[in-house]
């Protein structure tokens, strides 16, 4: 079962120009910036009222993130919803054709991205706390 939309992910060019004008004008708070070596990316999550946004910069060319930046530009990028139990969810949407890329079922969080091929081009982010 789906309980929220956990963040909203954004590619950006620049974590600390992003953060920094998501801060002073809507008031957002710094949860955290970490860099992500495996994903090439630094990662920086803001709490903006109830709710959060990841911004994402690529720390090298082939980064995912550098890839959708030079083809669709800086911009919404995924959208994460918390689920109660992940491996569940994917059993049950794959039954339904749903696909997945970039299964993590081992990690804490457990991430799943849908191909956003499934989901009218949106790439939805699954995640289980």
């Amino acid at each position: 079962m789906i309980k929220k939309v956990d963040h909203v992910g954004v590619a950006v060019k620049d974590v600390n120009k992003a953060g920094t004008l998501l801060q002073k004008s809507l008031g957002a708070q710094l949860i955290r910036q970490k860099t992500y070596e495996d994903q090439k990316i630094i990662s920086a999550l803001l709490s903006i009222g109830e709710s959060r946004m990841e911004l994402m910069q690529s720390v090298a060319e082939d980064s995912v993130i550098s890839k959708f930046i030079k083809a669709k530009g800086e911009g919404i990028h995924h959208v994460s919803l918390e689920v109660d139990n992940l491996e569940e969810m994917i059993n049950r949407l794959q039954m339904q054709g749903i696909r997945f890329i970039g299964l993590s079922l081992t990690s804490r969080p457990k991430l799943g991205f849908i191909h956003p091929q499934s989901t009218c081009g949106v790439l939805i982010e699954l995640i289980e706390r």
